[in-house]
């Protein structure tokens, strides 16, 4: 009788323990979905079985976005005729751009609405990148910002789901996740502002690492004992994590004495389910290093991640990586940001695009306000991508300039390091005074901006390549004003 009484005293552990996680999966998964455990001592992740979809956009959607009847405007009707359906005014418009006043030129009819979805400013875009692009892959926006926060609108649950980004990076990810009450996730590049990206060979390690250690001649009772007090402590810590991600949740067992640990500063390792979008700044801003394209697919296509991969490509046109376009045929979940902002030098139209899987931009043309592009703006942009010629001649330009600051920076004994650049400006490092040096220059006309504040760039400053002549002026105002903070 005594050796029965401890007998179940001995298993008492193991059966809080597997009850503990059996408790677990019913409460957080639906009832037709649950899967039993059958080692408890193995056991890294519990996986939902998915329904069939229609595609990425209906797996990560926020469900009311899925639900939203988009706001149908009188453009999406008709275009033509006697429009007398949108309250316009039939007078005309009160002025034009100045160009268009003498002689008068409405060619525009600016008292009209705009297409709602620029197709032919599409068709074009969709032509000019290639790989295979339809203008549903396309949405157009005020710039990429405004798809930028639109992505987050529609597929981060305020207050629950986050986004993952990797500093030094654009600020703008930070402003709208605030705005939009989702919580940042950061794994900071590396010092060469190269991207983390742990292999899925080491992870496969690390897990048959962690089988082999229960079969180390430790005693039964020593080994249940230790996996008690981790469970308990991951219950704990991530209790939020699972009710917050019941449709495909995990959870991480991290084993002390060097025996399991992954790494949490690599990219991949840091998301969990709630993680929907992860950004990846190429070139980035401010290091100027595009990420190659080998690396982006490498994320893309990892098991461990299921949310969006957006790639941001603002400064493409001047790096000879390829563009990220390239993917997004092959992986629905790859999403690329580019502007008219930089190489086309329509910064002040504010046009930019996303292109997407069809349904991720169906989604985006849902939520987005039914006007959001002028009919000005569309203009423009259509000429821009039909001159070309013009777009290669001042990219070249940018180039030669861009070599000859970069000469020029390291012949200077007070600047320490120059990064390699694949856009349209340098990172420099100096000595000191950078701070002072950015402010004094700005102050006598010739405007920087100071990168100090931010991971891996202390005491740095980035310059965007100018005209041959402000560069000239930069680099004699440079010079002068260092050497009177250092005397």
């Amino acid at each position: 009788m005594f050796q029965k009484t401890q007998t179940r005293f001995l298993l008492l552990p193991y059966k809080i323990c597997r009850l503990s996680l059996v408790l677990i999966s019913l409460s957080f998964a639906p009832l037709n979905q649950v899967k039993p455990i059958r080692n408890i001592l193995f056991v890294m992740a519990e996986e939902k079985k998915t329904e069939p979809t229609s595609g990425i956009a209906h797996l990560l959607a926020r469900k009311n976005i899925l639900e939203l009847s988009p706001y149908r405007c009188a453009r999406d009707d008709y275009s033509t005729g006697i429009l007398l359906d949108a309250n316009e005014n039939a007078f005309g418009p009160t002025s034009l751009p100045t160009n268009s006043l003498d002689p008068y030129d409405n060619h525009n009819t600016l008292e009209r609405y705009p297409c709602p979805y620029q197709v032919p400013l599409k068709e074009l875009y969709a032509s000019y990148r290639g790989n295979k692009l339809t203008p549903a892959n396309i949405f157009v926006g005020v710039g990429s910002d405004e798809a930028i926060d639109l992505l987050m609108r529609i597929f981060c649950q305020p207050g629950k789901d986050k986004i993952l980004t990797t500093p030094p990076t654009y600020g703008m990810y930070k402003v709208c996740a605030k705005v939009n009450d989702v919580e940042v996730v950061t794994v900071p590049l590396e010092k060469d502002f190269s991207l983390r990206v742990p292999e899925v060979r080491n992870l496969v390690d690390k897990i048959v690492m962690a089988k082999h250690f229960f079969l180390f001649p430790f005693s039964i009772l020593t080994n249940l004992s230790r996996c008690i007090v981790f469970l308990l402590v991951q219950i704990l810590n991530h209790t939020r994590q699972f009710y917050n991600s019941c449709s495909n949740y995990s959870l991480n067992l991290e084993f002390h004495h060097n025996v399991i640990n992954f790494d949490g500063e690599q990219m991949l390792a840091a998301v969990t389910p709630d993680v929907k979008l992860l950004f990846i700044c190429s070139p980035g801003n401010p290091t100027a290093k595009a990420i190659p394209l080998s690396v982006i697919e490498e994320v893309a296509k990892s098991p461990q991640y299921k949310g969006l991969v957006v790639v941001d490509e603002a400064y493409v046109d001047f790096s000879t990586e390829g563009t990220a376009t390239s993917l997004v045929q092959q992986y629905p979940n790859v999403v690329v940001l580019q502007t008219l902002s930089k190489a086309f030098g329509l910064a002040g139209i504010r046009c930019g695009f996303c292109i997407g899987a069809p349904d991720v931009i169906q989604l985006m043309n849902n939520v987005k306000a039914p006007y959001n592009v002028n009919a000005l703006t569309s203009e423009v942009a259509i000429n821009a991508l039909k001159n070309t010629p013009v777009l290669d001649k001042h990219v070249s330009q940018v180039l030669a300039q861009r070599k000859e600051v970069m000469r020029k920076l390291c012949q200077l004994d007070f600047v320490t390091e120059v990064f390699a650049s694949d856009a349209n400006f340098v990172l420099f490092r100096m000595k000191g005074f950078a701070m002072e040096t950015y402010k004094n220059m700005a102050d006598s006309g010739v405007v920087t901006r100071y990168r100090g504040t931010e991971i891996h760039c202390e005491n740095c400053i980035r310059v965007t390549i100018g005209t041959e002549e402000e560069n000239e002026k930069f680099f004699d105002l440079l010079v002068k004003t260092y050497e009177s903070l250092s005397k």
